[in-house]
């Protein structure tokens, strides 16, 4: 394990190759927990975000679902991939709009 050099991790993207190598530290009190992993940069994606704020939804109040709508969903939604409008996003949206 200590002998992963950078051309050992190929194509993996390089704000991730920090969190493998802390990952594969011997010694488990040393490596991330579940909660540290989560925070780490490569997964605070500004579309991972977005799906997130749009499975909880519910838990939001009107006033800040309207300005997320307008706000973020405006300035995101034609750089998020067709197939995940279409099965994550449009879902959501026809949901809540079917609430009102």
């Amino acid at each position: 394990i200590s002998r992963i050099t950078e051309s050992g991790l190929g194509d993996t993207p390089l704000q991730l190759r920090s969190l493998i190598r802390a990952l594969l530290v011997v010694e488990p009190s040393v490596r991330p927990d579940a909660l540290q992993i989560t925070k780490h940069e490569f997964f605070n994606d500004v579309l991972v975000t977005t799906l997130k704020y749009l499975d909880s939804l519910y838990e939001k109040s009107d006033i800040d679902k309207s300005q997320w709508f307008k706000s973020t969903l405006g300035k995101l939604i034609m750089k998020i991939p067709k197939r995940i409008v279409h099965q994550r996003v449009l879902p959501r949206l026809c949901g809540e709009f079917r609430n009102h």
